[in-house]
């Protein structure tokens, strides 16, 4: 069972399944912007806010991907 097809760089979810964690992972890190932007000053104190959870959530999603992608 493929839960995402890949080209080079591209993910694609193939399932329902990882197409609700692609949807979670979206809200998350949108709550996270908006958290993050209300507080700061500028565009690069966005940007320092919001890397370290949307790297994370980045590297979780794709392990995820990869892990099921083997099941």
């Amino acid at each position: 069972m493929t839960f995402f097809a890949s080209s080079g760089l591209v993910r694609t979810a193939t399932s329902v399944l990882f197409w609700l964690i692609t949807i979670a992972a979206i809200l998350f890190m949108a709550h996270v912007f908006l958290a993050v932007d209300g507080r700061s000053h500028s565009a690069s104190d966005t940007l320092y806010g919001v890397f370290p959870y949307w790297g994370v959530t980045f590297l979780l999603w794709d392990w995820i991907g990869r892990r099921l992608k083997h099941i």
